[in-house]
């Protein structure tokens, strides 16, 4: 999806250039969740929703770009780390495995010498048998007892050889193995950080929008409705300056979760930044729509939120439309996004649902 630059409706500073600016950083740093970091984002962010200057903007800016660099150099050391071990064990790995070759192929020459030593001994003691030569054929009896001995000591010494040779080959895959597991992992980690917004613990922006292009070509293969909503909670901006910032985080948390309960487990909820969340109902007809939204509504309304010895009650205003096969997503987005103005111009606290018309 295309970055959007969203209206903020319960902002008392309008169209200002930089409160949208501080904002939009806000949600980037958000929805980041890279490890290693929480600690320098979660300043960041502290700084961010503090009185800030331009320059001061500049510099948060800055310095979130350092953090995200930091980051990814430290995920490129490591993958690149792991691939060298990995070079490296498969050429040891190649070695030991044409070095146990070779020492199998010359067993089996020398093998093939001691048999072809036996074949001649056998053919001199039938013939000293048949001549009645009884030196002859003694003196090949001892000499094919010595050697099937000498057969016998190295087959089992190049058995031994091959078997100690064979586990270290093993153990050396199953370290390979191991290493790959444990970077596969760390990439599947990184990947789930990447999709998950640190603060609510929901799928963040990134993941929706690969969330909505999956439903939208099922939308397109199938046919079955889909529906997107978009939800704000009413003057945030006043939670944060009443009651701090940490009232604000835990606010947010709390609603995360309570929607989230209210939701089927066919339905996606993200936080798409600051304030808002966005939720997709698959497979869910317009007769039904209202329902969900409506219990999500009164489910936030009646959170008894406490600060600092002060009940507050919390609204949220959402809006809703139905996604259209033929319609590019952000088409549907800015609508919902349009339901979602009229319901905060409405009075908040309200669900509006447009139409494509």
């Amino acid at each position: 999806m295309a970055t959007l630059h969203r209206r903020q409706p319960d902002s008392d500073t309008g169209n200002d250039t930089l409160a949208a600016m501080v904002d939009q950083l806000v949600a980037m740093v958000s929805s980041l969740n890279l490890s290693g970091a929480d600690h320098e984002l979660h300043q960041i962010r502290r700084q961010l929703l503090s009185p800030i200057t331009q320059d001061g903007l500049l510099d948060l800016t800055v310095e979130f770009l350092q953090v995200v660099i930091k980051v990814l150099d430290k995920e490129r050391r490591q993958a690149k780390q792991f691939l060298q071990l990995a070079s490296d064990s498969l050429k040891d790995l190649h070695q030991r495995t044409t070095r146990t070759l070779g020492e199998h192929h010359q067993g089996n020459r020398q093998q093939q010498v001691i048999n072809g030593r036996i074949d001649n001994l056998l053919v001199e003691l039938t013939r000293g048998l048949d001549a009645n030569n009884l030196q002859q054929a003694g003196q090949s009896m001892a000499q094919l007892s010595s050697l099937w001995q000498e057969k016998m000591q190295l087959e089992a010494g190049l058995f031994d050889e091959q078997r100690l040779r064979l586990e270290e080959l093993q153990q050396q895959v199953a370290d390979l193995e191991t290493r790959a597991e444990q970077f596969r992992n760390q990439l599947a980690q990184q990947r789930l950080d990447s999709l998950s917004d640190s603060l609510t613990q929901l799928p963040n922006r990134a993941a929706f929008d690969e969330r909505l292009l999956a439903e939208h070509k099922r939308l397109q293969r199938f046919g079955h409705p889909l529906w997107m909503a978009i939800l704000d909670v009413d003057h945030f901006k006043d939670i944060n300056d009443r009651f701090g910032h940490i009232a604000g985080d835990k606010t947010l948390r709390v609603i995360a979760h309570t929607i989230r309960r209210s939701l089927r487990d066919t339905d996606f909820i993200a936080r798409f930044g600051g304030e808002e969340f966005v939720i997709l109902f698959p497979e869910l007809e317009e007769a039904d729509l209202h329902r969900p939204l409506t219990k999500i509504r009164e489910a936030v309304r009646n959170i008894p939120f406490k600060f600092k010895d002060e009940s507050v009650r919390v609204t949220v205003s959402i809006g809703a439309t139905e996604v259209h096969a033929a319609e590019q997503p952000m088409v549907a987005f800015e609508r919902a996004d349009q339901g979602l103005y009229q319901a905060k111009n409405n009075g908040r606290d309200q669900v509006v649902i447009l139409s494509r018309e």
